[in-house]
């Protein structure tokens, strides 16, 4: 079960339809039988599968389990004022409903807006001209923004 949870959002057979077992379970818990569902070939969205890290893949959804991400946070931005030159190294810590805080800084979306040449590589903030940036980032549901102060 576990190497056809790593295909997910991928081609593999000729019209089977991998779901996680939580999600297969809602499904037949709410959907009438009889419903016609239609099945679209559409690019593949990297998004939607990069955050799929199973903790646990159980055949009982009792069994499974797969924490709800409740808050995000980006780190490293303690002061929210920098330098021309700056480079800041951040952080996206996402906090669960069963306790974990996770550093999810390698799969998040970053995005920044700049009209003062600021620029981000990976996790590494450059602070350009002075102005101000919005940094955001976004995991699963969750999106947080950041404004920097550049001087």
């Amino acid at each position: 079960m576990a190497d056809g949870f790593h295909a997910l959002g991928e081609a593999v057979s000729l019209g089977c339809v991998r779901l996680l077992v939580v999600d297969a379970r809602w499904i037949y818990e709410n959907i009438d039988v009889g419903t016609v569902v239609n099945l679209v070939e559409k690019p593949l969205d990297t998004y939607l599968t990069k955050w799929l890290d199973p903790i646990c893949i159980s055949a009982n959804a009792e069994d499974a389990v797969f924490p709800f991400p409740e808050s995000l946070k980006i780190e490293g931005l303690s002061t929210g004022q920098f330098t021309v030159g700056d480079e800041i190294t951040i952080a996206a810590i996402v906090r669960f409903d069963n306790g974990n805080v996770l550093d999810k800084t390698d799969v998040v979306d970053w995005d920044i807006k700049s009209e003062n040449e600021s620029s981000l590589s990976g996790n590494v903030l450059r602070a350009g001209n002075i102005g101000t940036v919005t940094l955001s980032a976004r995991y699963r549901h969750l999106k947080v923004y950041r404004e920097i102060i550049v001087n």
